[in-house]
């Protein structure tokens, strides 16, 4: 970790009307680290991303960005900023081709910036490049998943939040997806994961939280908290009385 004050989160308090389903959150993400976010289906961790984004506001307490209170900035500004939102699911524009997907991740850019990012995402995916005219519906999993984070990337972002970005995909694929999201965090840039799949998390980012109905209980390097007994039964598949990962 270089720098935690990247994206800093304090006592952070939302959820969807009267049901609160964050409770005051305390997180941190420097530039050029990966840090995951792991827990059960139902723990709030997606929501916190939706927070962050903007598209869900909070009630209580701060988002900052490299220092600056954005907590109660929208979503555009907040893409603007430098935050952008890989959703779950990928949430590609099935109709529209590669390159028009590509397109409207960068809407609001200078035609330049947009010249110079289409540039730098195909050639960071090449897949993507050799499939520029295809409709995005037709691509495989893998190749929608490439398609989802290079759109974020079209608005040059400095913190990443990923949501569940191996679900539904075969083995294989998974590693290949692993690989591009340690090589996103960069100087200036670093990456929120939201990983249902412990197991990928904890090989892909350096640091990890573990959230349980909607508050932070546990966390630490990855390596800790992948040695953690709990953590090791409840999302590793450890057998509980031994602590052997089951095969």
């Amino acid at each position: 970790m270089t720098d935690a004050g990247l994206l800093r989160l304090s006592g952070l308090v939302a959820g969807y009307g009267r049901i609160e389903a964050l409770h005051g959150v305390d997180l941190a993400v420097g530039a050029g680290e990966v840090v995951c976010l792991i827990g059960r289906n139902g723990a709030g961790k997606t929501t916190l991303l939706k927070t962050v984004a903007g598209l869900i506001r909070s009630t209580a307490g701060q988002v900052r960005l490299r220092g600056q209170d954005i907590t109660g900035r929208s979503v555009p500004w907040r893409t603007r900023a430098g935050v952008s939102l890989v959703p779950e699911g990928r949430r590609v524009f099935a109709p529209l081709s590669v390159h028009d997907n590509l397109l409207l991740g960068g809407y609001g850019r200078s035609r330049r910036a947009i010249t110079a990012a289409l540039a730098e995402v195909y050639a960071r995916f090449p897949r993507l490049a050799e499939r520029r005219r295809q409709t995005a519906g037709t691509l495989s999993g893998g190749e929608q998943q490439m398609l989802a984070i290079g759109r974020a990337l079209m608005s040059a972002p400095t913190v990443i939040l990923l949501d569940e970005p191996s679900l539904g995909l075969a083995p294989l694929v998974v590693t290949e997806v692993e690989d591009i999201i340690a090589g996103l965090a960069g100087a200036e840039a670093g990456v929120l994961l939201v990983e249902q799949n412990a197991a990928v998390a904890f090989r892909v980012a350096s640091r990890g939280y573990l959230m349980e109905r909607g508050r932070i209980t546990t966390s630490g390097p990855s390596a800790t908290l992948r040695g953690d007994a709990r953590v090791r039964s409840a999302y590793l598949g450890a057998d509980p009385a031994t602590g052997e990962l089951h095969r």
